[in-house]
């Protein structure tokens, strides 16, 4: 995610308008102009943080995984986002590889299928700007002869703005 500014830049750019403003003031009460009449407006961009509160670490799959071809995991991810924007953000789902041929995302009784490397899943946000808590569950779809074992967690996940 970029942010616009830093706190350093904004500060600046306070200075610089403030400055100017002052300057056209001088110039219009040089003249003879006792009012001066400035229109300002502001444009606010997206943003959005998310703060990651648990993580599995491993997805563990057994023989009955196997013979049913996929591997379920409730619950496995819960975080915190605070958006600023009432259309939602963009949850962008990054495979790290794994044995799998697919995801499919699971939030609430929505489920959204993914390709084998991720993708982006819009996600409507509610929170205001206290934020919100969300938690996925996954459904790996299990590539061909895959054994059964414990896998590193292979997703990353972050929060975009549109």
């Amino acid at each position: 995610m970029k942010q616009w500014a830093t706190k350093e830049t904004k500060a600046v750019s306070a200075v610089l308008l403030a400055l100017s403003v002052l300057f056209l003031a001088e110039a219009a009460f040089a003249q003879g102009t006792r009012s001066l009449r400035v229109r300002v407006s502001a444009y606010v961009l997206a943003h959005v943080s998310m703060d990651v509160q648990r993580q599995v670490a491993v997805v563990q799959v057994t023989e009955e995984d196997i013979q049913r071809g996929y591997v379920l995991v409730s619950a496995a991810t819960v975080y915190r986002v605070r958006a600023n924007t009432p259309a939602g953000y963009v949850l962008n789902v990054q495979s790290m590889g794994g044995p799998f041929s697919r995801i499919v995302l699971i939030e609430g009784g929505r489920e959204v299928e993914l390709a084998s490397g991720g993708g982006l899943v819009h996600m409507p946000y509610q929170g205001g700007k206290d934020g919100e808590t969300k938690e996925l569950g996954f459904r790996f779809y299990l590539a061909q002869n895959v054994a059964p074992g414990t896998y590193s967690w292979p997703l990353s996940l972050r929060a975009e703005t549109y």
